[in-house]
C-alpha cells in the first residue's frame, strides 16, 4: 500500500533523491508540457541572491520581499523554459542541431580539470544541462536578432549627438593648496572664559602682589562695558604672566601664574582675517620663483587645508569641486604658476597649478564602438521582450500552488 502511494505521488510531481529516502518536490507551475518545481525556484533564487550580493544590490530582508524575489525567479525560469521549448521545436522543424552536445560535455570535463576539482557524474550532468539550456536560449535569441535591421552609421551619429552631454569632459586642473584659517570664534570664546576664571581665582591669591592686580581692576570690571571688561581681563592676564620670573611665590599661587602664561602663549597664535592673509602673503613671497616641490614642502609645514600631509596635493579637480571663488583662480591660472593670496569661504588660500586640461567633447570616432554596443544591447533586450510576449501569448501556463509555499 505504501509503495502504491509513493508511486501515485511520483506520477503527480517530480522527486529528489536524498540518501536512501525519496523526497517529494512540489510542482509550482506547468509550462506547456513541462514543470517548474520548488527546488528549481530555490536554486535559481540562491543564484540570484549570490549575484545581488556580489554586485552590492539589495537582497530580501523579510518574508514579503523573499516571496517577491522567488516570484521573479519563477518568471525567469518560465521564460527560459519557453525559449527551450521553442528551440527544440525550431530544431525539429528545420532538422538542425542548435547546440553541440559533445562539445559541451568536453567543456565540462575541461572545466573540472582546470579547477582541479573532481565532479561527480550527477554534478557533470547538471552542469551540462545548464550549459545546454544557456546555449539553446542564446541560439534562439541569435536567430531573432539576425533578423533585426542593422544599426546604420547615421543612427550611430544621431545617437552621438543626442548623448553629447555624456561625452562632454569638463576642464580640469591639477592643484596644490596651502590654506590658513583665522582663529575661530569658539576658540576665542574659550580663551575669554579662561581669563575670566583666572580673574576670579586671583581674588583668593595668597600673594599680595597677585591679589592687588585683580583688586585694582575689579570695580572698573563690574561697571565696564563688554569691550572694557575684555581689555581689563587682557591686562590682568598679562600682568600675572609677567610674575613667572618671581621666585618667592608660594606654591598655592604658582598654578595661577602658569595658567596666565599658557593663555598668553595661546593667544599669540591667534589670527584675524588680516593677520591670516598677511601670514600667507609672507609664505607666498618665500615661494615666488620656486617649484612644486618647494610648494609641497611648505604645505606640509604650514597648511591647515585638505591633503596638507600630502603637500596640499588635491589632484585633478573639476569646476564645482570647490567654491566659485576657488574655481575662478584655479581655472584661469597658467600651469606652473603661483596664484595670488585670496580669501574664500573664510579661509586664506594660495594655489600652485601644475597642469591644466581644457573642457572638451570626446570625438565621435572615439565613442562610436561604445554607442554601437549599447544600442545593440537595447535592441537585444527589446527582441527578447517581444519573443517572451509572443511565446507567453501562445503558451499554457498554469500555477499548481502559490509561490509563498516555496519560501521557507
Amino acid at each position: 500500500m505504501r509503495a502504491c502511494l509513493l508511486l501515485l505521488l511520483a506520477l503527480s510531481c517530480p522527486c529528489l533523491r536524498a540518501g536512501e529516502g525519496l523526497v517529494m518536490d512540489l510542482v509550482v507551475r506547468y509550462v506547456n508540457d513541462t514543470v517548474v518545481t520548488g527546488s528549481d525556484i530555490r536554486v535559481r533564487a540562491a543564484e540570484r541572491f549570490e549575484d545581488y550580493t556580489r554586485k552590492g544590490k539589495p537582497t530580501p530582508s523579510n518574508r514579503a520581499e523573499s516571496i517577491a524575489f522567488f516570484k521573479e525567479a519563477l518568471e525567469d525560469l518560465t521564460d527560459e523554459e519557453l525559449f527551450i521549448q521553442y528551440g527544440k521545436q525550431f530544431a525539429t522543424e528545420h532538422k538542425i542541431q542548435l547546440v553541440d552536445h559533445d562539445a559541451i560535455a568536453q567543456q565540462v570535463i575541461e572545466q573540472a580539470r582546470s579547477t582541479g576539482r573532481r565532479m561527480t557524474l550527477r554534478e557533470q550532468a547538471e552542469q551540462r544541462k545548464r550549459l545546454e539550456r544557456f546555449r539553446t536560449i542564446q541560439a534562439v535569441l541569435g536567430y531573432f536578432e539576425s533578423r533585426n535591421a542593422r544599426i546604420t552609421p547615421n543612427e550611430l551619429y544621431e545617437e552621438y549627438l543626442a548623448r553629447a552631454h555624456k561625452y562632454h569632459r569638463p576642464a580640469q586642473a591639477k592643484v596644490l593648496l596651502i590654506l590658513l584659517r583665522p582663529s575661530d570664534k569658539a576658540e576665542r570664546k574659550e580663551v575669554r572664559g579662561q581669563k575670566l576664571a583666572l580673574f576670579k581665582n586671583l581674588q583668593n591669591a595668597v600673594d599680595a602682589g597677585l591679589k592687588a592686580i585683580v583688586e585694582s581692576r575689579l570695580d572698573r570690571y563690574l561697571a565696564g562695558s563688554t569691550e572694557e571688561q575684555d581689555r581689563l581681563l587682557e591686562e590682568t592676564t598679562r600682568a600675572v604672566a609677567a610674575m613667572a620670573a618671581r621666585t618667592d611665590l608660594v606654591p598655592a599661587d604658582l598654578p595661577l601664574v602658569e595658567t596666565a602664561r599658557r593663555i598668553v602663549e595661546r593667544q599669540a597664535a591667534f589670527r584675524d582675517q588680516d593677520a591670516t592673509l598677511k601670514q600667507l602673503a609672507d609664505i607666498r613671497a618665500k615661494l615666488t620663483g620656486r617649484d612644486a616641490t618647494a610648494f609641497m614642502d611648505q604645505a606640509k609645514a604650514s597648511s591647515q587645508g585638505p591633503k596638507a600631509s600630502d603637500g596640499g596635493d588635491l589632484g585633478w579637480i573639476e569646476p564645482g569641486t570647490y567654491s566659485p571663488g576657488f574655481d575662478a583662480v584655479a581655472f584661469t591660472l597658467a600651469p606652473g604658476t603661483l596664484s595670488e593670496v585670496f580669501w574664500s569661504e573664510d579661509t586664506a588660500n594660495l594655489l600652485f597649478v601644475s597642469e591644466r586640461k581644457e573642457a572638451r567633447t570626446l570625438p565621435f570616432a572615439e565613442v562610436s564602438a561604445e554607442i554601437e554596443t549599447e544600442l545593440f544591447e537595447v535592441q537585444r533586450d527589446e527582441t527578447k521582450k517581444r519573443m517572451v510576449a509572443m511565446l507567453r501569448g501562445k503558451a499554457s501556463i498554469v500555477n499548481a500552488i502559490p509561490i509563498d509555499q516555496v519560501v521557507e
